[in-house]
């Protein structure tokens, strides 16, 4: 439960925390959003975007939503589990209207592809920033995503743990190259297995191959 409603932020912020893979992307917004805020972070995975955030709370978060080791939009959900409250504004390589309807649910104040420009990158943060939601007209249009883990319900993390509990990596083998707890990774697993319709491991990673996620 979030302890307490977002709040708008002010015009200017005081840091701006930017996750993307690709660093000159990464290095394109910081430069495009400096006058933003006083102090512009970028990391590359969604377990450094965590760490960043537990240690300096940004007052706002630009992500990629397909972030190596931990996605985008599992790290707000995170986030959004242990209290913090700033807003994220998602950045996609494939406007997914129903991906970004369930970040909206999570608390996403934003919705970009990355085939938007400058101008609207810097309308979309003013808007979230001032308290609203922003959807660029390409994810409004834009039909569902058909990838195979994302038709079966699973998130972009839980792929990841599907994969390496098939390469033969147990739960807290997973937990620290993903930067979670043991406990996290047998949540999901748990989550996984409900939604797949099967009961322990073995099972799980045999209808993820026989589903195409493997």
């Amino acid at each position: 439960m979030l302890k307490e409603q977002l709040q708008p932020c002010s015009k200017r912020i005081r840091k701006l925390l930017i996750a993307d893979d690709h660093l000159i992307a990464a290095e394109g917004l910081a430069r495009i959003c400096s006058d933003v805020a006083d102090t512009v972070e970028l990391v590359v995975s969604g377990d450094q975007l965590l760490k960043s955030l537990r240690q300096t709370p940004p007052n706002l978060v630009i992500a990629e939503t397909a972030l190596p080791i931990v996605s985008g939009l599992d790290a707000m959900r995170f986030a959004r589990l242990e209290g913090y409250l700033m807003p994220f504004l998602f950045l996609t390589r494939h406007g997914d209207l129903g991906e970004a309807a369930s970040s909206v649910r999570w608390g996403g104040r934003g919705y970009l592809t990355k085939t938007s420009d400058q101008a609207e990158l810097l309308d979309a943060v003013k808007t979230v920033l001032a308290g609203s939601i922003y959807f660029s007209a390409a994810v409004l249009t834009s039909p569902p995503c058909s990838d195979t883990g994302s038709a079966y319900g699973l998130t972009t993390s839980q792929v990841g743990i599907i994969r390496q509990l098939g390469e033969g990596l147990r739960a807290k083998e997973i937990a620290y190259t993903m930067g979670l707890s043991t406990r996290t990774i047998e949540h999901h697993k748990f989550l996984m297995m409900r939604r797949l319709g099967v009961h322990g491991t073995i099972e799980l990673v045999a209808k993820a191959r026989e589903i195409g996620v493997i």
